[in-house]
């Protein structure tokens, strides 16, 4: 389910691939990209009605939609409707599968370093089909976006229902079974999943009505709330006001993903607030040295100079994949409850596309009227970054629900089931099982 994410990743470096095909270019008639999706709320309601799981095969549906369609489009209408179907799965995948690992997985398992792996193929494609003459140079790698879904499916069918869903809707037992099976290797009457079980069931019981009236009005209904809001929605324009719509997005994809590996695996040793605290002083250090370095070769047109910023780009890349790769999605999933899980990660989402649309039109005209005096702007949108890290991203490490719930809204709003509390101490609640 990680590699779904893939999808989009490919989705992204194919479309950069085929703007530099003169092939897509003359069928297009040199258009202007734009892409986004409206149907975040859709997938609130629907996971909360409906469940994960099937939401992904919406996904899987649009997907097969969108790709046969933007092959065999005949003309540039089909081909900007088929974009139009492909923001689909990216709101479906990018709303659920997150949902479904924050769920049924431990924590150390994070959603988003698939996308380099997408990324990766997606490059090898365009690159790999360049040199044919007939529109089949862009239409192959639109063909293939389905193939990383399709090689992911058989292992998607195998994935449970989100055990939180199901509570929420009374299907405790089956509930159990899932976390039996895949927290206690199989132990019947396991302390940990007792303990699980009525965590997950005693948070639920706060908001009988999670599962069919959650409003998005909630997300800033309290102080606990407004935080969280403020954090997802923050975290999905950091995620791309830092300075990455202005340099080389697609500059090295196996370095990229080397680092995003690298903190993703490591993220429950070293916790997320330092890496958010080292990707983003990180990234404003090399910003800083490379908006210097940018500097004097305007002024000078040294090409020891200019040279003297490729490495630094590399650099500022390997501290973005520290945090912004792998906990861009992970992070938020965390830190909502259930009745408003869906919510927050939409609400990421949609915040992330907003930035995405200020790179797309605002970078390349301010690029073009200030050159590397607009690198200034990002590095004092890095000091911010910083702060608000900081200030206002708590951290999450081998933190329970209840304590998740201290942390944003008080003792008195977290309080627990007496269940709970005597499994939690007739227990060696070591999450170290779940291995």
């Amino acid at each position: 389910m990680c590699l779904l994410v893939a999808a989009n990743g490919y989705d992204g470096s194919m479309m950069n691939g085929l703007m530099a095909l003169p092939q897509w270019f003359n069928f297009m008639n040199h258009p202007k990209a734009l892409s986004s999706t409206l149907a975040y709320p859709m997938v609130v309601y629907f996971a909360n009605r409906r469940g994960r799981m099937k939401g992904l095969y919406v996904g899987y549906f649009f997907l097969v939609l969108d790709a046969l369609l933007q092959t065999f489009t005949p003309n540039v209408a089909g081909f900007v409707i088929s974009r139009f179907f492909l923001g689909q799965p990216s709101a479906w995948w990018g709303g659920l599968a997150p949902l479904l690992i924050t769920e049924i997985a431990s924590p150390n398992v994070l959603y988003n370093c698939g996308r380099y792996i997408g990324s990766t193929l997606a490059a090898k494609a365009t690159c790999g089909t360049r040199n044919y003459a007939s529109d089949w140079a862009w239409r192959i790698p639109s063909l293939l976006q389905v193939a990383v879904p399709l090689v992911v499916l058989p292992g998607v069918l195998l994935i449970p229902e989100s055990p939180h869903y199901l509570i929420s809707t009374g299907q405790t037992s089956k509930a159990k079974n899932i976390l039996t099976e895949l927290h206690s290797g199989g132990e019947v009457n396991s302390r940990l999943v007792d303990f699980e079980m009525a965590e997950v069931a005693n948070a639920i019981k706060a908001d009988s009505n999670a599962a069919s009236t959650t409003s998005w009005a909630e997300l800033f209904a309290t102080n606990g709330n407004r935080h969280r809001a403020f954090i997802s929605v923050m975290l999905g324009i950091f995620a791309h006001w830092n300075g990455v719509g202005v340099v080389p997005y697609y500059l090295a994809l196996i370095w990229n993903l080397f680092f995003a590996v690298l903190a993703a695996v490591n993220v429950d040793r070293v916790g997320r607030r330092p890496l958010f605290l080292l990707s983003s002083g990180g990234m404003l250090i090399s910003y800083i040295i490379i908006s210097g370095l940018s500097s004097s070769f305007a002024q000078t047109g040294m090409s020891s100079v200019g040279l003297a910023v490729v490495p630094f780009l590399y650099i500022y890349y390997g501290f973005y994949d520290l945090a912004f790769t792998p906990l861009v999605v992970s992070y938020h999933a965390e830190i909502w409850p259930y009745q408003l899980r869906a919510c927050g990660i939409a609400l990421t989402q949609l915040s992330t596309y907003f930035a995405i649309f200020f790179n797309i039109f605002v970078n390349p005209i301010a690029t073009d009227a200030t050159g590397w005096k607009y690198y200034i702007f990002f590095a004092v949108i890095l000091v911010i970054v910083t702060g608000t890290v900081y200030f206002c991203y708590p951290e999450t490490k081998g933190l329970s629900l209840k304590e998740m719930s201290v942390i944003f809204d008080g003792v008195e709003a977290a309080t627990i089931s007496e269940n709970a509390v005597m499994a939690i101490k007739g227990a060696d609640v070591d999450h170290k099982e779940m291995a």
